[in-house]
């Protein structure tokens, strides 16, 4: 996230190849899971081939903003396609049975062997294909008699095979001398077949617990989709309208986990953070000011319960403890501080209540001498922080054309851009640009 903002406010096309090439390299290799779709937790192997199978639903969601970044930056269809299939997994897999929310995560392991559901050897695959298809699959995801997956103890080669994409289907289209679509529709037939065949088998378990924040990430993930494709909006209502009623028990508390009918355990200052973040994109989406309301509620819940005065606690603050614990670093997701600096300035924009942005202020004081002697342990801080360098705008649509101006928005990158709707504004051609120094008519200077 912080390239692709880093490419869009200063024009450095360097950074944006390094971010695309590394979302390209990811949907070919292993650690896609080319068959049931969706992303595996980590690759074990420097050629990304080799997966640790597990699958997680915090991965899932920062994925899904990644490659929606990446088409809305460089209007690649491709992208939006990984998108979608992230989601159309996280449907299938990790949807809890009769609630709006999301499961924790599909084990690595069945019956104690990891990857045992998803390897398959040559003969298999030949099995379900019939030879000539069977050929050009393998050939595709480089499906070898003696297997691409070796025992990782020994190194023995065991016949067993993980799926990976050798080129590009551009690529593959000009080398086999044929049209893309043609490739990808025979990959179509021939994935569903593998896919059928492969759900016979015994499947890896599902963690059923259900967690704030990474519900809250998905829900983020969702709504930027959503914003591009409104067939999600009722998904994204649906899961806003759950989560503010289980994990935050309508702006009055806020809690960790829910597990079979209960409430497990107290929240902490990542559950308040992402929720703030879902809830203000359900607002972008919906245009309905109750998300902004809650968005702000719960801001302020997290503030009398976690700030100490320069950053977010992660647990409730309390004057007993000799030491107070703070989630600063970024790792395989962004840190609770770092998001809450991210919404205190969306909050700040949007409201022109300037509270928020001296919240935002002094978060970045706490952490800026950390953040320059290792910025690589503080991506998304630095990405909200391009956000110093080219101002956040909130951009005020008329009511008589505001879901018109909004669908069109969805499909542009807009990271540091908020939009809500005036009913004073009754000319349908008229937009408001405005900052922290006022508002102007778009289109004027």
């Amino acid at each position: 996230l912080f390239l692709f903002r880093f490419a869009s406010t200063t024009g450095d096309k360097v950074a944006l190849e390094m971010a695309e090439s590394t979302l390209d390299a990811m949907r070919l290799g292993g650690i896609f899971d080319h068959i049931g779709l969706g992303f595996h937790r980590y690759a074990t192997d420097a050629d990304w081939h080799l997966p640790h199978f597990e699958k997680m639903l915090y991965d899932q969601a920062m994925l899904v903003i990644g490659y929606l970044e990446a088409y809305q930056l460089t209007q690649r269809p491709h992208y939006l396609s990984v998108a979608v299939e992230i989601v159309d997994y996280v449907m299938n897999r990790l949807k809890a049975h009769e609630l709006p929310g999301f499961y924790c995560a599909e084990d690595a392991d069945t019956d104690h062997q990891e990857g045992k559901t998803y390897l398959w050897t040559l003969s298999e695959v030949t099995a379900v294909l019939g030879q000539a298809d069977g050929a050009w699959v393998a050939d595709i995801f480089g499906i070898t008699e003696d297997g691409n997956a070796p025992d990782e103890a020994t190194g023995r080669k065991t016949g067993a095979n993980v799926f990976h994409q050798r080129k590009s289907w551009t690529e593959l289209a000009c080398e086999q001398g044929r049209h893309e679509d043609d490739l990808l529709k025979r990959w179509a037939d021939c994935r569903q077949r593998l896919r059928i065949q492969r759900e016979r088998r015994r499947q890896p378990g599902i963690d059923t617990k259900l967690l704030a924040d990474w519900n809250a990430m998905m829900l983020v993930a969702l709504a930027r989709l959503a914003l591009i494709s409104r067939l999600y909006t009722p998904s994204v209502v649906e899961l806003a309208e759950w989560m503010w009623d289980v994990f935050f028990d309508h702006g009055n508390d806020i809690y960790h986990s829910f597990s079979d009918g209960q409430r497990l355990s107290v929240g902490f200052s990542s559950d308040a953070a992402y929720g703030v973040w879902g809830f203000i994109l359900v607002h972008q989406l919906t245009l309905d000011p109750v998300y902004l309301d809650r968005a702000k509620r719960l801001f302020n819940l997290a503030k009398n319960r976690f700030w100490d005065g320069t950053a977010f606690c992660i647990s409730v603050r309390s004057d007993e403890l000799p030491l107070r614990q703070y989630d600063g670093v970024d790792s395989a997701t962004p840190s609770a501080n770092s998001v809450f600096y991210h919404v205190a300035r969306q909050l700040s924009v949007l409201t022109f209540e300037p509270e928020y942005n001296e919240i935002a202020d002094r978060l970045w004081g706490s952490m800026a001498e950390e953040i320059a002697k290792h910025p690589a342990a503080y991506g998304f801080w630095l990405a909200a922080a391009c956000g110093e360098t080219d101002k956040w705008v909130h951009l005020k649509l008329g009511k008589p054309n505001a879901d018109e101006w909004r669908d069109g928005l969805g499909n542009e990158f807009l990271p540091f851009s908020v939009w809500s709707v005036d009913p004073e504004i009754t000319d349908p051609g008229i937009r408001m640009v405005c900052g922290l120094d006022g508002c102007r008519p778009k289109g004027s200077k």
